[in-house]
């Protein structure tokens, strides 16, 4: 579940070794809310219809 709300809201899942300044995806369910609200921005997140709602 955790992991599908992520790729819903566009988020890639590999490796982001490059952006060490990125923030690290969330550990729990409860926290992928406010994840996805404070990141619209995050190099591993591509802009989807779901990412602009």
């Amino acid at each position: 579940m955790k992991v599908e709300k992520l790729r819903m809201a566009g988020f890639l899942f590999a490796s982001f070794y490059n952006y060490k300044d990125a923030e690290a995806y969330p550990e729990t369910l409860r926290e992928v809310d406010d994840f996805i609200e404070r990141n619209p921005d995050h190099p591993m997140r591509i802009q989807t219809s779901s990412a602009n709602d």
